[in-house]
This record gives structure tokens, C-alpha cells and sequence, in this order.
């Protein structure tokens, strides 16, 4: 796992034009495995995504996880639609709302 708590890891990272951020950190594993992405707003990390790396499989994936409201999400897409993950994000955030009446009340740890 990618830990985002490690020192080591820029978690300012390098801006791209999606307007995700990739991490500056060479020497973590996962980092060489697949090409981690993530979003920030107010300092807080609001989404994760981690995409086979481009060449890697017949069609590399993305896989997005975030919360909406009291529900963590993971949705998964191709490589290619990567500059859409801000579309596919609120798509299912309406979606999720469509299915849902009431929001869960959240288990104390």
C-alpha cells in the first residue's frame, strides 16, 4: 500500500492538467507498479486513483476511490478516459443519491 503518511512522499506532488496531482516519490514500489494520481482540496487527500501503468496490460484501468458522503467509492475505467475522472466522480455521486433515501448512520470505530 501507498502510504501517503511517509515522510518521504511529496504530497504536494506535481500538478497535471486534469487537475490531479502525482506524487514525487521514486522509491516506493507501488509507484513503479502502477502510476498513482490524487486530488487535494484544503489539504485533505479527497481522491485516490491508480492506473496500470500505459503498456503494461491490453487495457490499462484506472481504479477511483473517494467518499460521498458517508460512503466509500471505488469505480474503475479505462486508462484513456483518466482526464474525465472529475465527470465520472459527480455521474456517480448522482447516481449513488438516485439509489439512496436516507444517508447511513456511520458505526462508531
Amino acid at each position: 500500500n501507498l502510504k501517503f503518511e511517509d515522510p518521504k512522499t511529496d504530497l504536494e506532488g506535481e500538478l497535471l492538467e486534469n487537475g490531479l496531482r502525482s506524487p514525487r516519490h521514486d522509491d516506493d514500489p507501488q509507484l513503479k507498479r502502477s502510476d498513482v494520481f490524487f486530488n487535494k482540496q484544503n489539504s485533505k487527500i479527497t481522491d485516490v486513483i491508480s492506473c496500470s501503468k500505459v503498456n503494461s496490460a491490453p487495457f490499462p484501468s484506472c481504479g477511483h476511490i473517494f467518499e460521498a458522503g458517508a460512503y466509500d467509492i471505488k469505480i474503475t475505467y479505462s486508462r484513456t478516459e483518466l482526464d474525465r475522472w472529475q465527470e465520472f466522480k459527480t455521474r456517480t455521486e448522482k447516481l449513488l443519491q438516485c439509489f439512496t433515501k436516507k444517508q447511513p448512520i456511520q458505526q462508531p470505530n
